[in-house]
Formats: structure tokens, sequence, C-alpha cells
């Protein structure tokens, strides 16, 4: 009976040491996941701060884009405006041309 009681007290001393190494792992596993939340919410912060930047930068470029437009524009209706007066000019001296000849 004392053989059989001292079996069982191994038994139960093996087996708390394995519940023992079975918690620190828990432990540490809770640790890593506590550690990749955190690293998971740097993440996103950095893609938040990311995304508002590229946002900006997008406000901004079309931005450029419409200025560049409202020059273009500009420019062609001020070249039209030279075209129409060079044509007048022309038109001019050819007339002035017939009736000295």
């Amino acid at each position: 009976m004392e053989t059989t009681l001292n079996l069982i007290l191994e038994k139960l001393t093996s087996m708390d040491g394995e519940i023992k190494k079975i918690n620190t792992r828990l432990d540490n596993m809770e640790i890593d996941i506590k550690d990749l939340k955190q690293g998971q919410h740097e993440i996103e912060s950095k893609l938040d701060v990311a995304s508002d930047k590229l946002d900006d930068f997008e406000s901004k470029n079309a931005q450029r884009h419409i200025e560049i437009i409202d020059k273009l524009n500009a420019d062609i209706e001020f070249i039209k405006h030279k075209e129409f007066k060079n044509e007048e000019d022309i038109f001019n001296l050819k007339k002035n041309l017939q009736i000295i000849k």
C-alpha cells in the first residue's frame, strides 16, 4: 500500500511539475499576445499617419493641377487673342497694299 501511495505521490509530483511548465508557457503566450497587440496598435497608428499624409499630398497635388490648368487656359486664351490680332493686322496690311497698287 505504501508503495502504491509513493507511486501516486511521484505521479502527482510529476504532474505538478508539468502543470507548472504549462502555466509558464501560458504566461509567456499571454505576454507574446500582449506584445503582438501593442505592435499591431503601433502599426495601425503609423498607417493612420501615412494615410493622412497621403490625403494631404493628394489634396495639394489636385490643387496644383487646378492651378496649372487655369494657367494653361489663360495662356491658350492669350494665344488665341494674339492670333486673332495678328490675322487682323495681316488683313489690314493686305488691304493697305491693295490700295497702294
